[in-house]
């Protein structure tokens, strides 16, 4: 039984807020627009964060079926737990920098990518003990921090998780800008960082 759980495979799926971003996109196209009168009128840091009234953006939601190992003074395991959870990353639009650049560019600077949330479901809970004397009623306790603890060394180690996280706050600022720069009165050109 060990061999089936040490064979479940990460399992991912990408979370982007679409109807976030719709709802942003509409309200930055409107109050942009309207106030557009054919010259370039930078957005500050703080009209920005008015504007899209969030604090934080998701870009990625990854989910794990994984099992951690419980191990004692001696390093010999005690029990495996395997168990479900899920990893959001994502940026904070407090710190997201727009500058008008060189050569009619518009500049923004993405903050580094951060993990927001991770959350360990314990109802899915699965144990093995190695001897039965290691379940004791505080075991689930113990074992929500060991899969938490678990969960962020592997995608510590999980090299497309924040490439991924990155690659999709690109095109999510991407796709909150264009409509904007599109209505100005020019050829600028947004260059994400």
């Amino acid at each position: 039984m060990l061999d089936f759980f040490k064979k479940m495979a990460m399992k991912t799926k990408i979370f982007i807020g679409g109807g976030l971003v719709g709802i942003i996109i509409f309200i930055i196209v409107l109050l942009l627009i309207s106030n557009n009168d054919g010259e370039l009128s930078i957005i500050t840091k703080s009209s920005l964060d008015k504007v899209i009234g969030v604090e934080e953006l998701s870009t990625i939601e990854y989910t794990y079926n994984a099992v951690a190992t419980k191990k004692d003074e001696d390093n010999k395991d005690m029990y495996y737990v395997a168990y479900e959870g899920k990893v959001n990353a994502g940026i904070d639009f407090k710190e997201l920098d727009v500058k008008k650049g060189k050569n009619d560019t518009i500049v923004v600077t993405l903050p580094d990518v951060e993990i927001q949330k991770v959350i360990v479901d314990i109802n899915s809970f699965d144990f093995i003990y190695k001897r039965n004397k290691y379940e004791t009623e505080n075991i689930t306790q113990e074992a929500y921090k060991l899969c938490k603890e678990d969960l962020k060394k592997r995608v510590s180690k999980d090299i497309n998780f924040e490439k991924m996280a990155r690659e999709n706050a690109v095109e999510t600022i991407e796709a909150l800008f264009k409509p904007w720069i599109e209505s100005l009165e020019g050829n600028y050109t947004l260059v994400i960082k």
